[in-house]
């Protein structure tokens, strides 16, 4: 008897059924993922200093770590000005990182 390539009955254990997850995935193999919004909207005139404490605490964790742009929602270029604000106001001693923060 010749198996048939398609719509066989003839299954091995590799032709067995994946389960929910491959069926529901869509045809860029994401799947449906909900967006996030954008955690933290900066207008468009806000500057980024090291010397606007409350905004820089905004954009930093519990430990001190800066969040991640794709949390927070902000642009590549304010995240780097975001990076250089932080970084110089932890050495100025503005910013507390870590267990020293009060």
């Amino acid at each position: 008897m010749e198996k048939r390539k398609f719509g066989s009955k003839d299954r091995d254990h590799r032709d067995r059924d994946r389960g929910d997850r491959d069926r529901d995935r869509d045809r860029d193999g994401m799947g449906s993922q909900r967006r996030r919004s954008a955690r933290f909207i900066l207008p468009p005139d806000t500057k980024i200093e090291y010397k606007n404490y409350p905004l820089l605490e905004k954009f930093l964790t519990d430990s001190g770590k800066i969040v991640s742009r794709r949390i927070t929602g902000i642009t590549g270029k304010q995240n780097r000005e975001l990076e250089i604000a932080v970084k110089r106001a932890r050495f100025l001693g503005i910013l507390q990182t870590g267990i020293h923060r009060r």
